[in-house]
């Protein structure tokens, strides 16, 4: 790579300025894809079950995902991955779909409603307000409840933890693939090793170890092929039911996937925002407002080519423990994305415990951050372990944000410290109650 090129790029995502160079960015940008490409295959596959034709939702699944990082690259320069996320398309197809029997053209309305009104909501000012009134426990916590909660994906990608699966077969050691923890525990040492070293790659190391490790154990078959064709692409269509989602029985779920994305939102950006700013320096509004913006703007573009809402992919925590710390992670995951239209063979058989060591040292890595949390403050060491439960065991990071903000008040009350939460903070505690009152569980 010659030096005008370099010195452009530069020019464009500020890299040297964030201390970083170009491989340093590409590496993560590759780790982030590799630990969160399954969602092109998933996705679809999640949203058959509402009654979306396949090409249609795997299409758009890629389309709102290449839009999204693309957008969140180079408007806010953020190395974060943006995407549909899978608790949302779950909640599309199961729930609102399945068992409430809403259209889900009627359901994509009302995301497209909901992702206007989010960016309002950022454009008007008033997120900062908000946003900026959560006390440095909730956002300390956000950042420990994240690391639980990829520690706890990474441990059920590995196949220890089912998650989801009643079993009669008893939790013990004996039940465990032995070759599934075998490859778990060699991505775990492979990284662990080079970390110590301070040898760059270390998750992408990993990664590639625990993937090859699980074909030559035989618990992945090796792809057939690596390059095919797409799925026949279906042609532009407009499939979201504006004028079913502004009858009032759609007011709910307009409601709860305006609530559902604010608290997914405000748990994903602080958490990741505090891991890149390791110093303790906080981002900026002006970075945080465009954070925020590109997420209300990517809910809108998801819903119009007709996929469940993208948000910022927590897998995005990859790339940043990588060291990325600008947009250009995000634009090298947009462009892998879109390759993988053509390599799908490849994505298809690319292994769920591939990425289990790498998710188990990144939560370790996280919750290295209970080192500054004074047991002494006991309210804040008690929001934090409520938030770090509920979003594992619920595997919804925003329904235990809403959670962890109702119960932190309570905490501060007993402590006698009730003046001290901001005012504007009560705001949240109440979207918080209305989000846990009408949330389809």
């Amino acid at each position: 790579m010659s030096n005008a090129v370099i010195s452009y790029i530069d020019t464009i995502f500020g890299i040297a300025a964030k201390g970083s160079n170009i491989r340093t960015e590409i590496l993560a940008g590759l780790t982030t894809y590799l630990s969160m490409c399954y969602i092109i295959v998933v996705n679809p596959t999640i949203l058959v079950v509402a009654g979306v034709p396949f090409e249609d939702a795997f299409w758009a699944t890629i389309i709102s995902a290449c839009a999204g990082t693309l957008i969140i690259g180079l408007y806010a320069n953020r190395p974060y991955v943006i995407a549909p996320i899978v608790s949302q398309s779950t909640l599309v197809s199961y729930v609102l779909c399945g068992v409430l029997h809403y259209p889900w053209q009627s359901v994509l309305g009302a995301s497209l409603i909901a992702g206007f009104l989010f960016s309002l909501f950022v454009i008007s000012g008033y997120w900062e307000i908000f946003i900026l009134s959560i006390p440095g426990t909730i956002s300390r916590s956000c950042t420990r409840g994240i690391g639980f909660f990829i520690a706890f994906l990474g441990s059920s990608n590995s196949g220890i933890i089912l998650v989801g699966v009643m079993t009669v077969s008893s939790p013990y050691l004996r039940d465990i693939q032995p070759y599934n923890l075998f490859v778990l525990l060699a991505g775990i040492t492979v990284i662990g090793c080079m970390m110590i070293r301070k040898r760059n790659g270390a998750l992408i190391c990993g990664i590639l170890t625990c993937a090859i490790l699980s074909y030559a154990l035989g618990i992945e078959d090796l792809p057939t092929a690596i390059f095919a064709a797409p799925p026949a692409f279906p042609g532009f269509q407009f499939h979201p039911d504006i004028e079913a989602a502004l009858t009032p029985t759609m007011v709910p779920v307009v409601a709860v996937l305006f609530l559902f994305t604010l608290f997914d939102s405000i748990a994903s950006i602080l958490g990741l925002s505090s891991l890149i700013h390791r110093d303790g320096y906080p981002e900026k509004s002006t970075e945080l407002r465009k954070s925020f913006l590109t997420t209300g703007i990517s809910m809108m573009i998801s819903s119009l080519v007709g996929c469940s809402t993208s948000a910022i992919f927590i897998e995005s925590v990859a790339g940043v423990q990588e060291g990325g710390k600008t947009g250009l992670v995000a634009v090298v995951a947009a462009v892998l994305i879109a390759a993988s239209l053509f390599c799908l063979p490849l994505v298809t058989a690319f292994p769920n415990v591939a990425t289990s060591a790498v998710l188990l040292v990144i939560g370790l890595l996280m919750l290295a951050q209970f080192r500054i949390l004074s047991l002494s403050s006991r309210e804040e060491m008690l929001t934090a372990f409520v938030l770090m439960v509920t979003m594992s065991i619920t595997q919804n990071i925003g329904l235990g944000l809403s959670i962890g903000i109702i119960v932190y008040p309570v905490f501060m009350l007993a402590a006698g410290k009730l003046a001290e939460i901001p005012k504007a903070f009560w705001a949240l505690v109440v979207f918080a109650a209305i989000f846990l009152m009408i949330f389809p569980y």
